[in-house]
């Protein structure tokens, strides 16, 4: 078993090594915006293209978006801001949608097993 998998079972998610220079480079931009405890890679999109004159008939794949979680430290409550900040940002490597949100009340929603949305 793949022990860098993003999410068990789901191939989908998996992230290649295209896409960990791609995190790398948001986790590098992320972190000079605020105190990062965790970011979660929720999801992402992935293009492909087909191309019938080759044989055989080849697919090029690439992710084109990345849906992230980040989880900030202290009592911040400048989420909206961060957000936005993040998106743009990353938005030079790759498209990417955040939820920006402190620990303690993701921390809190877990325990009270409530959902994100």
């Amino acid at each position: 078993m793949n022990s860098e998998q993003t999410v068990a079972n789901h191939k989908a998610l998996y992230l290649t090594e295209e896409d960990k220079a791609i995190a790398a480079k948001m986790v590098a931009i992320i972190t000079q915006i605020s105190q990062v405890d965790t970011i979660f890679v929720l999801g992402k999109k992935i293009d492909t293209a087909h191309n019938i004159f080759k044989e055989p008939y080849t697919a090029g794949v690439h992710t084109s978006a990345f849906w992230l979680l980040v989880l900030i430290a202290g009592d911040d409550k400048r989420h909206k801001m961060y957000q936005e900040e993040i998106e743009q940002k990353c938005g030079l490597c790759c498209t990417v949608s955040s939820i920006v949100m402190q620990t303690s009340t993701f921390v809190c929603w877990l325990s009270a097993k409530n959902s994100l949305v």
